[in-house]
């Protein structure tokens, strides 16, 4: 028997925003030299809409949202880390494919992943997610969250 994708009171931001915090709670006890070789950031594309970015430097690991503004501007606003900042032009850089990896998927797939009910690697391998850019950091990265003990908000009974 599985657990219903819906939880009680919670959309899909709500469930992503706890998976987030859960991911930014693991990475602050990995070693600076691990942070390091994961250093970069990693945009998330939900829907076609760029709306938020994970980045890793060897002093942190922290998320920013993403607005998208008039005239093809975008807004990176930094949660827990003010001394990273965006300018409007970096912010551009960053959604047209500066980042070191994009991950690109719908909220459907989004929620299914984060709830458990849909294993990543079938995810990827079936094209319901995308990854450009440093494909092996990407991998790290979730192999480092796997190795703390990160994984679903629900799992399947």
């Amino acid at each position: 028997m599985v657990e219903s994708l819906e939880l009680p009171n919670d959309g899909i931001w709500s469930i992503a925003d706890k998976f987030r915090a859960k991911v930014l709670g693991e990475m602050a006890h990995v070693s600076s030299d691990e942070r390091e070789s994961l250093r970069g950031d990693y945009l998330f594309i939900i829907d076609g809409t760029p709306l938020f970015v994970v980045l890793v430097d060897a002093k942190t690991v922290c998320s920013g949202s993403i607005t998208s503004l008039e005239n093809q501007t975008y807004e990176v606003k930094v949660e827990g880390a003010s001394h990273l900042t965006f300018t409007a032009e970096e912010a551009l850089a960053l959604v047209q494919g500066a980042a070191r990896a994009t991950v690109e998927t719908d909220q459907s797939t989004l929620k299914k992943l984060l709830l458990g009910h849909l294993k990543a690697r079938i995810a990827f391998l079936t094209g319901k997610v995308k990854i450009k850019g440093d494909l092996a950091s990407f991998l790290r990265l979730v192999s480092v969250l796997k190795g703390r003990g990160v994984g679903p908000l629900v799992s399947p009974l």
